[in-house]
C-alpha cells in the first residue's frame, strides 16, 4: 500500500489521485508513464525508485530527504 510506503506525502497523494494505490504497480510503470501522470516530475521518479530500492535492501531513507550521488 503507497500509505504505508516511504515514499514523500506528496507524491502519495497525486499516485492516489491517479488511482494508483499500491507499490507494485509502480514497479511495472516506465518512467514516462509516471511522468504522464499529474503532479508527478522527475524528481518525483527519482524519490519513488530510491524508496523502492531502499525497501529491497532493507533502508529506509528518511521521507523528503535529497539523493546524495
Amino acid at each position: 500500500m503507497l500509505v504505508r510506503s516511504k515514499i514523500p506525502v506528496w507524491i502519495v497523494k497525486a499516485l492516489l489521485s491517479s488511482g494508483i494505490k499500491r507499490v507494485s504497480k509502480l514497479s511495472s510503470m516506465t518512467d514516462d508513464e509516471l511522468l504522464a501522470l499529474p503532479g508527478i516530475g522527475k524528481r518525483a521518479i527519482e524519490l519513488i525508485r530510491s524508496s523502492r530500492k531502499a525497501r529491497e535492501s532493507g533502508g529506509s531513507p528518511a521521507r523528503g530527504s535529497p539523493l546524495r550521488r
